[in-house]
């Protein structure tokens, strides 16, 4: 077991929990950079809790939870996972690369959150934050996003790219042809139940495809 689990929360309770964005309102006035830093630093002392719907191997199979806890001292090196960690304030979307020590070997496992939320007496108790029933003076700033004007992606589809840029960046996915993205989001959105038209994947895989042949 990680160290720094603690028990699930309930269906119940979970829905009673923030929303990642969430959270930068409640402390939107302490600035966001304050806050972020002040969420992850708690977070990985156990000060604070998160947790969502997670997906991740085992035994060469993909496995699914509706709602698990984020072992506190995963949070420790969540920074390094830059291009994913930008979009999780608001896609509430985050990968974990744990390594896990066997007798004669070690192994990288990946678990991917979404959906995650916050305790919420652990996010009131920051100093500056707004408490339930006051209304934030502002929105945070929305966080940098490269498509053009035009009508927004579905949050799910905001967490798919950034997964699939990620793999790319660190050289899990070599992609020699479009279609080679097309199929690892096929598979990224089959595994959580989100059908989608092909069409609809070939047009988000397309600047995803040119990106990477601009960069080689």
């Amino acid at each position: 077991m990680p160290d720094g689990l603690r028990d699930d929360p309930t269906p119940e309770e979970f829905e009673e929990w923030l929303p990642a964005a969430r959270v930068l309102q409640v402390l939107s006035s302490i600035g966001r950079q304050t806050a972020v830093t002040e969420i992850l630093r708690r977070a990985s002392v156990g000060r604070t809790w998160g947790a969502g719907g997670l997906s991740y191997k085992r035994d060469g199979k993909t496995a699914q939870m509706e709602c698990a806890a984020i072992p506190s001292d995963w949070w420790a090196g969540v920074n390094y996972i830059k291009s994913e960690l930008a979009a999780f304030w608001r896609t509430g979307g985050v990968t974990f690369h744990i390594r896990v020590d066997r007798t004669s070997y070690a192994e990288e496992r990946v678990f991917e959150y979404f959906g995650v939320r916050f305790e919420p007496t652990s996010i009131y108790e920051i100093p500056g934050a707004r408490q339930p029933g006051e209304e934030p003076t502002a929105l945070p700033p929305p966080v940098p996003n490269r498509r053009p004007p035009g009508r927004r992606a579905a949050p799910h589809w905001v967490e798919c790219k950034a997964h699939i840029e990620a793999h790319i960046e660190r050289g899990e996915l070599r992609a020699s042809r479009q279609k080679d993205i097309e199929t690892a989001m096929a598979e990224w959105l089959e595994e959580r139940h989100l059908p989608s038209a092909e069409a609809t994947i070939r047009r988000h895989a397309k600047p995803i495809w040119e990106a990477q042949q601009r960069g080689s």
